[in-house]
């Protein structure tokens, strides 16, 4: 099962971004959405905190699935059939 990173300045923008991996993870289990459950997303976008906008997301998305060479990580070796992509938010 290949991995996620997801890095930004904007905490919030990553908790969306979370957000919606899981909930994109959960139907394909056949769950149900967390809904309500994660309302602390919009609560801090309304609070000023950061964007939960996909719209107003400058989203980059770098695919290493395909990647060849390691990479190297905290403590240990990151590679592709760990990570499968890197998503920068800004």
């Amino acid at each position: 099962m290949a991995l996620n990173i997801i890095a930004s300045t904007d905490t919030v923008a990553i908790d969306q971004l979370g957000l919606e991996i899981i909930e994109e993870k959960r139907k394909q289990n056949e769950l149900s959405p967390l809904g309500d459950r994660a309302r602390h997303v919009a609560t801090a976008a309304r609070l000023g905190l950061g964007t939960n906008d996909p719209a107003r997301m400058d989203i980059k998305e770098i695919d290493i699935t395909g990647s060849a060479s390691p990479m190297r990580g905290v403590g240990r070796t990151l590679d592709r059939r760990t990570v499968g992509r890197i998503l920068f938010v800004s």
